[in-house]
């Protein structure tokens, strides 16, 4: 969660199609499980499309997450032949930016001299 404990708004959009409320309700939880990195996201995206077209069966679903954190946005985007491996294909991608993401804001903003310095004026 973030810091503020603050849980971000997700928002499922399908277009053109209607979605059982079991599975808006997995969607929507294993979302909310990608603000563990301590990102600050504001709010999260989901956007389902399906393409009819039967000679691309195997990429008929595509699902798109995307995440507003402070001042920027992340997108990750999964194609599959159903709309659940597509949706686990891009919660995947977008769990690894994220990750990424927070390494890089960590590492940057407190590399290692500044958390020995930390440490040291902690102790004395």
């Amino acid at each position: 969660m973030t810091e503020n404990n603050l849980k971000p708004t997700i928002v499922v959009h399908s277009h053109g199609m209607k979605f059982d409320a079991a599975w808006m309700d997995i969607v929507k939880e294993k979302t909310g499980h990608l603000d563990r990195f301590g990102n600050n996201i504001v709010e999260i995206k989901v956007d389902f499309a399906h393409n009819n077209n039967p000679r691309q069966n195997d990429y008929a679903w595509t699902c798109v997450i995307s995440a507003f954190i402070q001042g920027r946005m992340m997108k990750a985007t999964g194609q599959a032949s159903d709309e659940k491996r597509a949706f686990e294909f891009a919660r995947e991608t977008m769990e690894s930016n994220l990750r990424r993401a927070a390494r890089r804001h960590r590492y940057s903003r407190h590399g290692r001299k500044a958390t020995q310095k930390v440490s040291k004026t902690l102790e004395d």
